[in-house]
């Protein structure tokens, strides 16, 4: 079996300089610039030939370089650019097998932010999908803290549950006259913070004094 021919086509919007692969490389091509010499502030001719740029990696995984003007760009996104043709209004590149890294032209594709989401979770790469614990501590892999929204994202029930009996401890609160501690709301015990928001003299004293105990 013969190896397939890698093929190069320039880089869209930087097509005098770059070139990207359908393997996913990008090359810099030769190029004469002006330089100055800095001992005798000369200007003269240099000839750069072109090389096969280093890509680095970033935390999501995926690759990029660094162009002319300093530029950042992902790798993937010039070699769709270049064999996939342009970009619909709202896509995204997908990586069919889930690896951010892989950027062949055969295992790219436009997609839509919610397909390129559902493809993570289907990976397993997908950030949220993974957690086993809400910000909060809840144990999600307890069906009873989970439940899908319309839009197929997770919920957790027992945030919810906790907000719920923080309102009614307001609207308790409200209508007994008194702070959510149970101290009365009498002018004496209540002061304006900084912020014009009305706070409990008795809470904040007994917060001091648990702070200074601790």
């Amino acid at each position: 079996m013969e190896p397939i021919e890698e093929q190069w086509r320039p880089v869209v919007g930087c097509e005098n300089a770059y070139e990207v692969s359908d393997q996913g490389r990008v090359r810099s091509l030769d190029r004469i610039g002006t330089q100055i010499n800095g001992k005798t502030g000369t200007q003269y001719m240099s000839r750069r030939r072109g090389k096969i740029l280093r890509p680095a990696t970033a935390n999501s995984g995926h690759r990029y370089v660094v162009l002319q003007g300093r530029t950042t760009r992902t790798v993937h996104s010039l070699v769709a650019d270049a064999f996939l043709g342009p970009r619909p209004a709202g896509a995204e590149v997908r990586h069919k097998n889930g690896r951010p890294d892989d950027c062949r032209a055969s295992n790219l594709e436009y997609g839509t932010r919610s397909e390129n989401a559902e493809d993570s979770k289907r990976h397993g790469t997908h950030f949220h999908a993974g957690l086993l614990e809400c910000k909060r501590g809840h144990d999600l892999t307890d069906p009873r803290n989970l439940q899908k929204s319309k839009t197929n994202k997770r919920v957790c029930l027992a945030c919810r549950r906790d907000r719920a009996q923080l309102y009614k401890a307001g609207q308790q609160v409200k209508a007994e006259g008194c702070c959510i501690n149970g101290h009365p709301a009498i002018p004496e015990n209540r002061y304006t913070n900084g912020v014009g928001k009305s706070r409990c003299k008795v809470c904040v004293r007994e917060k001091k004094q648990q702070k200074k105990a601790a």
